[in-house]
């Protein structure tokens, strides 16, 4: 995850992932939403699930659709399903990538499933 997202992301999306875990540095939900809320919609972050699909399982995960929503100054919104046939799931995204350094990186997930 780290090579394909910005720094801010990577954090976000970890302590996510982390939130009211028995971990070091993990943070409660309230200490989650206050360190992130201005940067990132803490409402879709996906919390205690992995990065991109909210299975802890999985099969083959394909990207089944990807429509740019917008693009503007770099910054590219898309619409993505990703799908995995083997457990019959499919995972409904919205993915901001920026270009950074010469490189596009995800700088935003929306996980609304």
């Amino acid at each position: 995850m780290k090579d394909i997202t910005t720094k801010d992301y990577y954090e976000f999306k970890t302590d996510a992932t982390n939130v009211d875990l028995d971990v070091d540095g993990s943070l409660t939900l309230k200490e989650f939403q206050q360190k992130w809320g201005d940067k990132f919609d803490t409402n879709f972050a996906g919390i205690n699930t992995g990065f991109l699909i909210s299975a802890q399982d999985w099969i083959n995960v394909e990207v089944r659709k990807c429509e740019v929503i917008t693009a503007i100054n770099n910054v590219y919104t898309f619409n993505v399903v990703l799908a995995d046939d083997g457990f019959k799931a499919e995972y409904f995204r919205k993915i901001k990538v920026i270009k950074e350094n010469d490189r596009f990186l995800i700088d935003g997930v929306i996980e609304s499933d």
